[in-house]
């Protein structure tokens, strides 16, 4: 069902995990992001410009 909703969409998920993440990787979601990560915000703002 995720896939049908996400489907030539921009979907952008925010995780606090990297086993959350592994397991959202194969649905159809543009970019997973982990909080944790210190890169987090800068591809948040990347992925919200294109």
């Amino acid at each position: 069902m995720v896939n049908e909703l996400t489907h030539n969409t921009k979907t952008i998920v925010k995780v606090n995990k990297f086993e959350e993440k592994e397991s959202l990787s194969k649905l159809n979601l543009s970019h997973i992001i982990v909080e944790t990560e210190n890169t987090a915000l800068a591809m948040y703002d990347e992925a919200m410009k294109c």
